[in-house]
């Protein structure tokens, strides 16, 4: 393939941190706010509170940690429901981390879309948008393929095919 026009970035995992998905970066959080339970039934709690968010709550125009206090909230009641501020701190501490890690990768993002089309294909909720505009990123992206928002998920190609009908490369322009 030749030099590409455009590069895809998912975010959770990738944006935002360094390839770690968010339960294996929240796993940790909560077994120091206390969670003791075994991986099995932590890892339950995070995917009921994650696949049901959107279902549950009103995202629209909140940003990472509003969206993240919510998902840490609905995990904190099974997981930890004798602390109501447990989920709380693993939110900040999380929300934290991702924000330095965005901060980090901005520059970086910044240089790669004065040569590149820049867009980001992710599984989320439906808000991705404002999160990246919140962030100071949505910008940097000519488009944002957010599965919530567009009922397809990952890996079906049609969330790919809408980016890259948005960035107008075709598939084998982009990596």
């Amino acid at each position: 393939m030749a030099t590409p026009k455009a590069l895809l970035f998912d975010f959770g995992g990738t944006l935002d941190d360094d390839g770690r998905p968010w339960l294996d970066r929240l796993r940790p959080l909560w077994r120091e706010a206390g969670a003791g339970q075994p991986e099995p039934v932590l890892d339950r709690a995070f995917y009921d509170a994650d696949d049901g968010l959107p279902a549950r709550h009103d995202l629209a125009g909140l940003d990472l940690a509003a969206t993240v206090a919510l998902q840490c909230a609905d995990t904190g009641r099974v997981l930890l429901p004798q602390d109501p501020d447990a989920a709380a701190r693993v939110a900040r501490r999380y929300v934290a981390q991702s924000r330095a890690t965005l901060a980090r990768n901005k520059p970086v993002l910044e240089r790669l879309a004065r040569r590149f089309k820049l867009g980001v294909v992710s599984n989320f909720y439906g808000n991705l948008e404002g999160i990246l505009a919140a962030e100071g990123l949505l910008p940097l992206f000519g488009a944002v393929a957010d599965s919530g928002r567009l009922g397809v998920e990952k890996p079906a190609p049609a969330i790919f095919e809408w980016a890259l009908a948005r960035l107008g490369v075709p598939a084998s322009e982009a990596w």
